[in-house]
């Protein structure tokens, strides 16, 4: 996904009531760094990321193991 040039305004994506800050964006979805969210622009269905999935299902590191 291409990311947008830094010198460009910051662009928004609204769903509902909540604006997020469109980080990446290609003809089909847009992605929110802060959120760290997928959003598709036909439905505004949000998509987790494979590492947020991966981490939900994860052990915590133990660092002292």
């Amino acid at each position: 996904m291409p990311r947008l040039y830094t010198d460009e305004p910051d662009k928004f994506w609204k769903v509902g009531d909540k604006e997020y800050r469109i980080d990446k964006e290609n003809s089909d979805c847009i992605y929110s760094d802060e959120e760290h969210v997928y959003i598709n622009k036909k439905d505004n269905s949000r998509y987790i990321s494979v590492t947020t999935l991966i981490n939900k299902y994860s052990e915590e590191f133990d660092e002292e193991f």
